[in-house]
């Protein structure tokens, strides 16, 4: 076996945590079967996430290399360095957040520049290339003893305890014989609910529940919404919320489906509140053996709003409505993604197809019989809503994807984590790219599906405006 080094140190210092990464004479760590580096550093296109060509110089000729981008996620992030200062003021928490994050690539060579500038070309197949880069981020957290005891009384009301000193308002029971159709008349939207009134005129004077005297999506709504984050903050004005959506389901179903400026306005303010604070939050220690520094995590409320996303998510409910949709809406098309960027969702059909809005809030999901895929008959596979756009790598990772891994789709259904995830889901690429013809349960391959579905899409694309620039006068002679 041999080994080779750079003859130069390379101009990356590496980082703390990882020991590899700061031997300036080694190359990709040791490891160039799985990276591969050709600059030492992270490109701009590569930040950028565009697709670019580059040239490496290779004895005396430059190779030619074509990069396609395909993903850009989150590898790993780590909590380090916490430490906790108490006085009788406040606590003081500060720690160390680790984050790598990767850029997958296919690369092509497909050129030699030789001396002389001759082009000659190179028939290989395409490869993937990643990049990484790892990020150290310092924060604080500052709580006074004011907000801590403002904190604790809402975790109190919000289970149900008294806490000492409260006055009673009023105490009222009733009966009745069918329990069943009496509950259904109690809890239908709009009727006076005993609980919600009680906790309201506990907690600030009845605010709780001013929520559903409004019509949802309107403007004295947002304004009320606006009141309460004033008042109770970003995340306790969400469970207020979604409370309020579950009160008022056929309200807030009526609201999507038939009033679309009111429903924008309804989900971008959902979104500016859980995009407000960080998701994760200190809760404890939590020591084990191998890890004895205390974790960040999920919020109650943040996980909540995880699922509610399945509320908020709208498609077409056959492609065939998705279809005609983007043929009457030219500006507002739905957008077909490429097979590898829809793996994560082929997990019990390598023939599923993925969709997501012109504003990239929205997933449709859709499998061979062109049916969408739902909570309610497949919640593996399912798309659902995006608080930000995949266009924002960062954002999206943090806010939909990291979490899916965590989560998964629905309650019942726990992610896996983004080690299994993205391993199964490189699985089901591999399987729609190269399965044997004999295994598809169709005549039609998955590849065939795909493109003919591409191909009833790209009919109804917008052809791009041509502007024919006027001849200019010629001379009279």
């Amino acid at each position: 076996m041999a080994y080779a080094c750079l003859l130069q140190e390379d101009t990356y210092s590496g980082t703390l945590d990882n020991p590899l990464s700061q031997n300036r004479y080694a190359y990709v760590m040791n490891d160039p079967v799985n990276y591969w580096d050709p600059t030492g550093r992270v490109p701009a296109e590569v930040r950028a996430q565009e697709n670019f060509t580059e040239y490496v110089e290779v004895g005396n000729y430059q190779e030619q290399w074509y990069y396609d981008f395909q993903s850009h996620y989150t590898v790993g992030e780590q909590t380090q360095n916490y430490q906790e200062q108490v006085s009788e003021e406040a606590i003081t928490l500060t720690w160390d957040v680790v984050t790598t994050v990767g850029w997958h690539y296919t690369a092509t060579h497909r050129a030699n520049l030789m001396e002389g500038g001759m082009l000659q070309p190179v028939n290989r197949s395409p490869e993937d290339h990643y990049w990484y880069e790892t990020t150290r981020t310092g924060y604080e957290k500052v709580t006074t003893a004011e907000e801590l005891m403002e904190r604790n009384y809402e975790t109190l009301i919000k289970h149900g305890e008294v806490p000492e000193g409260s006055t009673q308002v009023f105490s009222e029971s009733m009966s009745f014989h069918n329990p069943q159709e009496k509950l259904k008349t109690l809890m239908k939207p709009g009727n006076f609910n005993i609980l919600s009134y009680v906790l309201g005129k506990i907690k600030d004077n009845g605010t709780t529940n001013q929520l559903n005297k409004y019509t949802m999506g309107n403007q004295a709504y947002i304004n009320k919404v606006n009141e309460l984050v004033d008042k109770n903050g970003a995340y306790n004005t969400l469970e207020l919320i979604m409370d309020d959506v579950e009160f008022r389901e056929e309200d807030f179903n009526n609201m999507k489906y038939s009033y679309d400026e009111r429903y924008r306005e309804f989900y971008q303010k959902f979104n500016e509140l859980v995009l407000s604070r960080n998701p994760k939050s200190y809760k404890g220690y939590r020591h084990t053996d191998d890890n004895p520094a205390p974790h960040f995590y999920y919020s109650d409320t943040f996980e909540r709003a995880h699922y509610f996303r399945n509320k908020l998510n709208k498609a077409p409910q056959t492609l065939e409505e998705l279809i005609e949709f983007n043929k009457n809406n030219p500006d507002k098309q739905w957008k077909l993604l490429k097979p590898i960027k829809s793996a994560f969702h082929m997990n019990t059909s390598v023939y599923n197809v993925k969709f997501v809005s012109y504003d990239g809030h929205f997933e449709g999901v859709y499998n061979k019989e062109r049916q969408l895929l739902t909570k309610e008959n497949n919640p593996i596979d399912m798309g659902t809503y995006n608080l930000v756009d995949a266009s924002d790598g960062g954002g999206h990772n943090k806010y939909d994807v990291t979490p899916y891994y965590e989560f998964g789709n629905v309650k019942e259904i726990e992610g896996l984590g983004m080690g299994e995830e993205a391993s199964r889901a490189f699985n089901n690429w591999y399987d729609y790219k190269f399965g044997n013809e004999n295994d598809f349960k169709y005549k039609q391959s998955p590849r065939e599906n795909y493109s003919e579905i591409k191909s009833q899409i790209e009919q109804y694309k917008p052809v791009p405006t041509m502007h024919k620039l006027p001849l200019p006068e010629l001379p009279s002679l």
